[in-house]
């Protein structure tokens, strides 16, 4: 009895503490999700676009078709002022070298539990092997684009290569639902070189006084959750005002993400870095205001450390257009990266097994798949065992 008494007085006496004492987050804390707005890697100038296809390789005409209105797509609603013309200010340049898609019936010996009784009359379980058969899939697209300016300067250039692997013992999808997918990643991959794309991110609200706002920021009303915490006066000390920062950082932030002028953008997230360090400042304490945070409803990374980022990227996306290759130092084009299909071909071409090793070895950039999977690949297409080992010496560590 003695004990409840003391439990109720201790929640009595936290009750009747000023609204300055109760400021934090809380135990369960409070995410919203918002989309962060990701800058191009290059800028542009002019407006009108222009999207082209080549697909001599795989002889897939419908594909590149495909290809080139999935890229004309993802770039125009990147990017409202670019309008589709067959001179561009902007040209894109696709070649489509590869889409691929690989399905084998396979099976495979798992153990189930199954319930059964001992000579006793006692349940046990035992293990039984099962006879599992499943589909193994494999996709894969590759190619390259290039991207150049009016003139046909180059201002950037790379690859689309990307592979797809997973098993399924039902409901493996079909080739054409498997070719979308493929495509339609290179369409953003491309895109997201020259328009600005959104990617999901994570914001920690603060509760105390600041509860109240929080059904704005989840409604993603953040010009009137920014209102709201201009109401509130500032604390009577600057460990629990550090939240009153850290609310006003991640409101700014927020509104920069949605804010279409992007040297605007760039202002208000400066602010948000500066409440940002002056929170982590004043309140030590609290590592959210400086750590990335994990719990078991939500995770974020650090608001300095993720705003920093931002302000990079953005102070790179107003700095104006990007200049072509030919005109700065790192004119050449960018390090073709060897995979396991070019090993493959290689060897088909009848390579010998020491020029195909010297390529590997001068390869700036290698991507190999030594799972098992894909070296039973690279044994069926005919690659040596001495290549294949080779190869594996290549991986790092």
């Amino acid at each position: 009895m003695l004990k409840r008494i003391v439990a109720l007085a201790i929640i009595c006496a936290a009750l009747a503490l000023p609204g300055s004492a109760r400021e934090g987050f809380g135990w369960s804390k409070k995410g919203v999700n918002i989309d962060k707005t990701k800058p191009p890697a290059v800028n542009i100038s002019g407006t009108r676009m222009n999207v082209f296809v080549n697909a001599e390789k795989t002889r897939k005409t419908d594909k590149a078709k495909d290809l080139r209105d999935l890229t004309e797509k993802a770039i125009l609603e990147g990017n409202k002022q670019l309008e589709a013309s067959p001179h561009g200010d902007v040209n894109v340049s696709i070649a489509l070298d590869r889409l691929d898609t690989v399905k084998h019936n396979e099976s495979k010996v798992d153990y189930d539990s199954q319930k059964t009784k001992d000579k006793n009359g006692k349940t046990t379980y035992v293990s039984v092997p099962v006879t599992k058969n499943f589909t193994r899939v494999a996709a894969e697209i590759g190619g390259t684009y290039e991207i150049t300016d009016a003139k046909g300067r180059v201002i950037d250039a790379g690859d689309i290569d990307r592979k797809f692997n997973e098993d399924y013992e039902y409901g493996a999808p079909s080739d054409e639902k498997l070719e979308s997918a493929l495509l339609q990643g290179a369409a953003n991959t491309i895109a997201a070189r020259i328009v600005p794309t959104k990617q999901r991110t994570k914001l920690i609200l603060p509760k105390g006084s600041f509860e109240q706002f929080i059904p704005l920021a989840e409604s993603g009303a953040w010009d009137r959750y920014l209102q709201g915490l201009e109401s509130v006066r500032p604390m009577g000390d600057r460990g629990s005002d550090a939240y009153r920062q850290y609310a006003f950082g991640v409101a700014k932030e927020a509104l920069a993400y949605s804010e279409p002028d992007p040297k605007k953008g760039l202002e208000l997230l400066r602010a948000a870095a500066e409440h940002y360090r002056t929170a982590a400042a004043d309140n030590k304490e609290e590592k959210i205001f400086s750590e990335a945070y994990t719990g078991l409803l939500s995770a974020a990374r650090a608001p300095i450390a993720r705003v920093e980022e931002s302000i990079k990227a953005y102070e790179a996306w107003t700095s104006g257009p990007t200049p072509p290759r030919a005109a700065t130092a790192s004119a050449a084009a960018p390090a073709k990266t060897l995979r396991n299909q070019n090993v493959i071909e290689m060897s088909s071409a009848g390579l010998s097994d020491e020029n195909i090793m010297l390529a590997i070895d001068s390869a700036e950039r290698k991507e190999f798949d030594t799972t098992p999977e894909g070296l039973i690949a690279l044994s069926k297409a005919g690659v040596s065992k001495n290549v294949i080992a080779h190869i594996q010496k290549s991986v790092p560590k």
